[in-house]
């Protein structure tokens, strides 16, 4: 049996992450409806065989310690076979290529889906928080009295929630909480998330106070008029009830564009 790692171009201490990348790379570059090569077939089958025998963590440590015996069907495929019989089987291969590669290509889909939402989501929050306090727009509320600041701060209040749910799905999909203590009896898995959840947090309430101190910064010396009297609380209450609004707005625009596209 040929060594699976090398199969898929890894050391042996590969993560499950780097098992995957290596697969998704050499499955498009040897895809029999790609690859010109008469051999294409053969090695997809090696390449996926390889996959899902280091992707089962329970397989891994079997191979790993040499114990792993191949299938009924792998022995069978490394036999020699009539024109026939293998004929059927490159068609039960193509078969599974496209069954792998759409379910690839519609993963890839969704994970783009989903960065897609969370950098709209975070960029949004602190591009507007930045003009919020940059523009200062609490005085120009008071004029539409108390209807237009009841329907201002009900909004708010829906893009709060509406943040709320979105920043727990980044943080569930991107971020982890480090095991600090590991336990001798159970080896913890690798994270497949690429933060930890205290990055994030010091990345989003760090980006969203800078948005704001610079913002008002330059609001400061931008609209400097003689009686005007505009205190941080001002900015701060601003800066807590546009933000969100600007977030459901936008957000909901990319939503309402992606599914134009996609008709």
């Amino acid at each position: 049996m040929k060594d699976l790692y090398q199969i898929l171009e890894l050391p042996p201490t590969a993560s499950e992450r780097e098992i995957r990348s290596a697969y998704r790379k050499l499955a498009r570059l040897h895809h029999p409806d790609v690859s010109q090569s008469p051999e294409a077939g053969v090695r997809f089958a090696e390449i996926s065989e390889a996959y899902h025998i280091l992707i089962n963590p329970e397989t891994r440590r079997q191979y790993d310690r040499g114990e792993y015996r191949p299938t009924r069907a792998a022995r069978a495929a490394a036999t020699v076979e009539t024109a026939q019989a293998r004929a059927e089987r490159m068609d039960q291969y193509r078969s599974r290529i496209n069954r792998v590669v759409d379910e690839m290509i519609e993963e890839e889909r969704r994970e783009i889906r989903k960065r897609s939402e969370a950098v709209s989501v975070v960029v949004t929050l602190f591009a507007s928080t930045f003009l919020v306090a940059f523009a200062r727009p609490s005085a120009r509320v008071e004029p539409f009295g108390w209807v237009g600041q009841s329907i201002i701060f009900a909004l708010a209040c829906l893009g709060v929630w509406y943040l709320v749910i979105h920043l727990k799905n980044i943080f569930r999909n991107y971020t982890y909480r480090p095991a600090y203590l590991l336990s001798i009896l159970k080896l913890t898995d690798e994270p497949t998330q690429p933060f930890t959840q205290a990055t994030a947090c010091t990345f989003l309430v760090g980006g969203y106070t800078l948005a704001l101190l610079v913002g008002n910064a330059f609001g400061a010396v931008a609209f400097v008029t003689p009686g005007e009297q505009v205190t941080a609380l001002d900015v701060l209450r601003s800066g807590f009830l546009y933000p969100p609004i600007a977030v459901l707005i936008v957000d909901y625009l990319r939503r309402i564009n992606t599914f134009l596209e996609e008709l």
